[in-house]
């Protein structure tokens, strides 16, 4: 059984608030973000939660760090309505709201000599500071000053003090949990799934102070196994990390890697303004991480946050990940934005896991498609296809020979060609495969009906396909250049790059009685002549009453060798068989005034064998 956990991903507040002896200069910045600050924090943001809460709703908010600017008791107050707002917008109860420190939130003028002191100490014994810092013991280690552990709290206090008296989380602060004094673990088993999810908030920030922290940040062994174990043993179920700091960014952040990779599911952080996904990689291990975006920089830069949507199995292991992006736009509105990823254009990411590589089935990927109005599966006479079986899976595993480029299936008129055609078509577009055959990436379908056979209409609907770069560049193509083979180059090169089958159906009319192109037609030869020499990765599917030549055809630049392995023809010659044919003619006369419904057996089957069981004829 698959089960959905949707968490609403915030960081990077940056509460300013003003205070008593505020300067001049402070209070300025303060008043004049005010507005601004409203504006994309205020009623657009709320209704935005409200919408992505109505699409689904959010079982956990997670905050990775500055939630305030200075970590000022008064950034603290004026932040508590935001996320008061937030939890009521989205109905998400208190205890499922999870928050770490940021750089931010540490108050830097308090203990500044004991901070300073004890991080350069720290640099040069960093097993020792990890120890230290999770020892009940008061013995302290040589070099150290046995006050700078209690001083280097005080830093934080306003923090944590927010998160359990304003925020109400006193389960989140440290001294309730295995460390007692960096970070938390906290159990939740009460969502309605079978298995436990373990929050763990790790504090990155402790040691922050200045704008050349890299260099001596530090979350410490200890504090990462005492979190993300229970006495040394792992956490079943799901692992979260919460962290405000990249690993990169932590003197620590190598062994922390591997320390966290062995033991959690997903890392989510902060502190870069930026919307990351990455996946923090090594021969041995291999370690989720995404970051969301900063809620407010001013209105001139993308203020942004994401949503994450987790498929887990039955042992809260994740299978796969969905996120989406949004983001502020200048304009003053909060949407879905696609400024982030080329790779996700519509604002929406995803990604499966290993484990979820291996047992979720392949995506459905939207085919584009051009030409021809899209058939629903109603459309189809499904026992016109019960013979059809056999030559809808060779077709498509013709379609799946990368050397096939050129693909002609031809026979009486009235055999089912087209038929049988679309309904392979049908079948790619919906990712419906017929048993035993695989599954291949295409990007769009493009349809050409006989009417519609001119090179003209073929260049427009290439164009289509194309990637949006490429379309303006075929269109002055077109529109400037006479020489034909140039502008088939260009259409190559698309072809080249994506995966798209072309069927030219009913395509007589582009063929003589000898089944070679017509004089008139020369523009289509030269393109598959040229499609076949460049190797492209499309697809060029004909349906024809006529065999065609493409040996004679192309004789004089391929050899025997090479037509025979990047061409195929196929005969379809055979109508419906005897059963099957019998089942169709008394469909065909629901009413029975046909006297077909009511027929005998012998009577049909002579019906059947002088039209050769062709479906049309019937």
């Amino acid at each position: 059984m698959m089960h959905h956990l949707r968490i609403l991903h915030l960081s990077d507040l940056h509460e300013c608030a003003e205070f008593a002896d505020i300067s001049d200069e402070r209070r300025d910045l303060v008043r004049s973000q005010a507005g601004s600050r409203n504006r994309v924090l205020g009623i657009s943001f709320l209704e935005i939660l409200r919408t992505i809460n109505s699409k689904g709703k959010i079982d956990l908010i997670c905050f990775t760090g500055d939630v305030a600017d200075w970590g000022l008791n008064e950034e603290y107050r004026q932040a508590t309505t935001l996320f008061n707002n937030i939890l009521k917008t989205t109905g998400v109860s208190k205890e499922r709201i999870f928050v770490v420190p940021g750089n931010h939130d540490i108050n830097r003028k308090t203990s500044e000599e004991a901070w300073n002191k004890m991080r350069l100490w720290g640099k040069r014994n960093p097993d020792r500071l990890s120890e230290w810092m999770m020892a009940s013991s008061k013995k302290c280690p040589e070099g150290a000053i046995l006050t700078w552990r209690e001083e280097i709290q005080k830093r934080s206090a306003n923090f944590w003090s927010w998160v359990s008296n304003d925020l109400q989380r006193e389960k989140l602060v440290p001294r309730k949990n295995p460390h007692s004094r960096l970070g938390y673990q906290v159990k939740i088993n009460d969502l309605g799934f079978p298995f436990d999810i373990h929050v763990i908030g790790i504090d990155s920030a402790w040691l922050a102070g200045d704008d050349d922290d890299t260099s001596y940040l530090q979350i410490t062994e200890n504090q990462v196994d005492m979190l993300t174990r229970d006495n040394g043993i792992l956490l079943p179920g799901l692992k979260l990390v919460l962290v405000h700091h990249p690993l990169k960014n932590l003197l620590d952040g190598d062994r922390s890697f591997r320390l966290l990779a062995d033991s959690v599911n997903l890392l989510l952080h902060g502190h870069q303004h930026d919307e990351i996904i990455e996946t923090q990689i090594n021969p041995d291990r291999k370690l989720y991480c995404f970051a969301a975006g900063c809620i407010y920089e001013s209105e001139k830069y993308i203020n942004s946050f994401h949503v994450l949507d987790i498929l887990l199995n039955d042992n809260g292991e994740p299978l796969k990940y969905d996120i989406d992006f949004w983001g502020w736009s200048a304009k003053g509105y909060w949407c879905l934005t696609g400024m982030f990823f080329k790779a996700a254009p519509n604002g929406h990411y995803s990604t499966k896991t290993e484990l979820g590589e291996k047992t979720l089935p392949p995506d459905k990927i939207e085919i584009k498609v051009i030409g021809k109005k899209r058939r629903n599966e109603d459309d189809f006479f499904d026992e016109r296809f019960q013979d059809r079986i056999e030559q809808r899976a060779k077709t498509n595993t013709l379609l799946t020979i990368d050397e096939k480029i050129l693909i002609c299936i031809y026979g009486y008129p009235g055999m089912g060609k087209t038929t049988l055609v679309e309904k392979v078509l049908w079948e790619i577009e919906k990712g419906k495969y017929p048993d035993n055959v695989l599954q291949n990436k295409w990007d769009g379908i493009l349809y050409l009906q006989k009417e519609e056979l001119k090179f003209d209409i073929l260049f427009d609907r290439i164009k289509s396909l194309s990637p949006y770069e490429m379309q303006q560049e075929l269109e002055l193509i077109k529109r400037a250049c006479q020489e034909l083979d140039k502008k088939i180059i260009i259409l190559l090169e698309v072809l080249k790059k994506e995966r798209i089958i072309i069927l030219l159906d009913g395509a007589d009319d582009l063929f003589d009685e000898n089944g070679k192109f017509k004089k008139e037609c020369e523009d289509f030869k030269l393109f598959c002549k040229l499609a076949l020499k460049n190797n492209i990765a499309s697809k060029i599917l004909i349906t024809s009453n006529k065999f065609l030549e493409f040996y004679d055809e192309f004789s004089e630049e391929f050899d025997e060798n090479f037509i025979n392995e990047h061409t195929h023809t196929e005969e379809l010659n055979e109508g419906l068989p005897k059963e099957f044919a019998l089942s169709y003619l008394r469909a065909l006369d629901e009413s029975g005034r046909s006297g077909l419904k009511n027929a005998t057996d012998d009577q049909l089957s002579r019906i059947a064998k002088i039209t050769y069981g062709i479906s049309r004829v019937f």
